[in-house]
């Protein structure tokens, strides 16, 4: 069961990052790959960034390995994930439609709205 108070998917950008855990659950659903479709290119760097301001001076900065590397660490055993996934970036307001549009499709689904 889905509830939100929410009449359709998010529109403003959310959550930007899903973790192992979910991307394992999406490919149990059969839709992984449509997830990580959406995501940033495989090359993009996923290093976190802190500022004194937006653009301005860096502060300190955490080096993540982009989609690409994690992958191939993953695939040598040299990587820190212990998952059978990897976490993806892409944010909510993507994802949302592809998880409505599986839902939607699933046998006993039905939509309602709010006061209907």
């Amino acid at each position: 069961m889905l509830v939100d108070q929410k009449p359709g998917t998010a529109f403003n950008p959310q959550a930007n990052a899903t973790q192992a855990r979910t991307m394992e659950l999406y490919r149990r659903l059969g839709f992984a790959d449509e997830i990580r479709a959406l995501g940033m290119p495989p090359d993009f760097p996923t290093d976190i960034a802190y500022f004194t301001r937006f653009a301005k001076y860096e502060l300190a900065r955490v080096k993540l390995p982009s989609s690409r590397e994690a992958k191939q660490m993953i695939s040598s055993l040299s990587g820190s994930w212990s998952a059978a996934e990897l976490p993806h970036r892409c944010n909510q307001k993507f994802i949302e439609p592809v998880l409505r549009r599986h839902a939607e499709g699933c046998p006993r689904s039905r939509s309602t709205t709010a006061g209907a």
